[in-house]
């Protein structure tokens, strides 16, 4: 919309520009007669308040055509700030898009409408652990350690773009409530996960379940009295 609206103003300002430009030569021309008819001494009183006119209405002239140019410019860089925003939005989405990747898809019950809801379970990939877990394969320890970042890096959400006639109210929580109630849901699954395979390793397990209530903190942070987030914390433990 502002980009239509710039360039219509754009268009009009130049057509007003073009249009000032041929009545300057045309004043410009009449005033260099009246200089030089009175240079020569014809030069009669009319002639020098038509002069004065002239000169007034070029001044004028100059500064519509000076404001006119300012508003160009100033369309023009907002163009380009949103040119700029929209290219660093499109490289975000692609650097997102190329460190998550979708594992499964579930089709749970809306906590709130009753209606079929899609969740996701993603992994988020980092080239830096990829490149890390490639130079530890050799040692056991490092392998469990690197399958533990796996499991840790493994996120549930709410599919951002619903088929139609499946639950649309998850809408009204933001999405940094809902997927930090899904970290919260993930940590605590992976939490019971590792009680279950390494109940030896108790540090470990302490650090998870910090985790996990620091992500339950964020959420309940920012959406305290609304039950919602926490059904749908509970509705991904359900998966």
């Amino acid at each position: 919309m502002l980009q239509s609206a710039c360039y219509g103003l754009r268009q009009q300002q130049l057509q007003q520009l073009q249009q000032q430009q041929q009545q300057q030569q045309q004043q410009q021309q009449l005033l260099l007669l009246l200089e030089f008819d009175g240079c020569c001494g014809g030069q009669q009183p009319q002639d020098q308040q038509q002069q004065q006119q002239l000169q007034q209405q070029l001044q004028q002239q100059q500064i519509g055509s000076l404001a006119c140019t300012g508003l160009l410019l100033l369309c023009y860089r907002e163009r380009c700030l949103q040119q700029q925003q929209q290219q660093q939005q499109q490289q975000q989405q692609q650097q997102q898009q190329q460190q998550q990747q979708v594992l499964r898809e579930f089709v749970k019950e809306c906590p709130q409408c009753h209606r079929r809801l899609l969740v996701e379970l993603i992994r988020i990939r980092n080239p830096q652990q990829q490149q890390q877990q490639q130079q530890q394969q050799q040692e056991q320890q490092q392998q469990e350690q690197q399958q533990q970042q796996q499991q840790r890096s493994k996120l549930l959400r709410v599919k951002q773009q619903q088929p139609p006639g499946f639950c649309c109210c998850w809408g009204t929580v933001s999405a940094d409530t809902a997927l930090a109630a899904a970290d919260a849901a993930a940590a605590a699954a992976a939490l019971q996960q590792q009680q279950q395979q390494h109940s030896q390793r108790a540090s470990e397990t302490a650090a998870a379940a910090a985790a996990a209530a620091a992500a339950a903190e964020t959420a309940a942070r920012e959406e305290a009295s609304s039950s919602w987030v926490w059904s749908l914390q509970k509705l991904l433990l359900d998966i």
